[in-house]
């Protein structure tokens, strides 16, 4: 698939996805993960990243002045950040949506959610989870067993579908509201060994 045949679908897909959304909350959606679909997959799985952020309500301490930007940070080279760049300037509750591209080890402070896929571990990971919770960033990843280690919302794709789990309590524990409209399509998890 060309690129600008990826960016076109990625856009009628976002437009889908919004319309339905709002209507009807998150649903599932249907992908396939075949060779040259990476663009179309990002473009899925970026409609989701940008309805949680629809369906988070942060601390009122976080959101610094009442027309900030909502910033989404994404780690270099896990999402198609073509993609991802189309998300920048759209809206949330009147504020418009930044995009930052991390490399590994960033500070996400400055983040209201971050989006990664690489396969952290142990303390790297337990690190960046006490990060978030002190900093009300919402953990979006597609890394397997992602909310049952302490993430807040897993995307996983189960039979060609792309589905999420959410660890409430660690959301929660951040200082994050999630829309029971969200939580009622989620599989809700708890973090493992609680």
């Amino acid at each position: 698939m060309h690129f600008a045949d990826a960016t076109r679908v990625a856009k009628a897909a976002l437009s889908l996805l919004g319309l339905s959304m709002l209507a009807l909350g998150l649903t599932c959606s249907h992908v396939r993960g075949a060779p040259g679909d990476s663009a179309t997959v990002a473009a899925v799985k970026a409609a989701f990243v940008f309805n949680f952020a629809k369906f988070t309500d942060w601390p009122e301490n976080r959101m610094r002045s009442g027309d900030a930007d909502i910033v989404f940070c994404v780690q270099r080279n896990d999402l198609d950040h073509r993609v991802v760049k189309d998300l920048e300037r759209k809206s949330i509750n009147d504020r418009m949506v930044a995009i930052r591209i991390l490399g590994p080890g960033a500070d996400i402070m400055e983040c209201h959610l971050f989006f990664f896929s690489n396969g952290m571990h142990g303390a790297e990971f337990d690190g960046l989870v006490a990060r978030a919770a002190a900093s009300n960033v919402l953990l979006i990843s597609d890394m397997p067993d992602f909310a049952e280690r302490g993430g807040h919302i897993a995307l996983i794709t189960d039979q060609n579908r792309l589905r999420f789990k959410i660890n409430l309590g660690a959301a929660t524990g951040s200082g994050l509201k999630l829309s029971s409209k969200l939580l009622q399509l989620a599989e809700i998890v708890a973090t493992e060994n609680q």
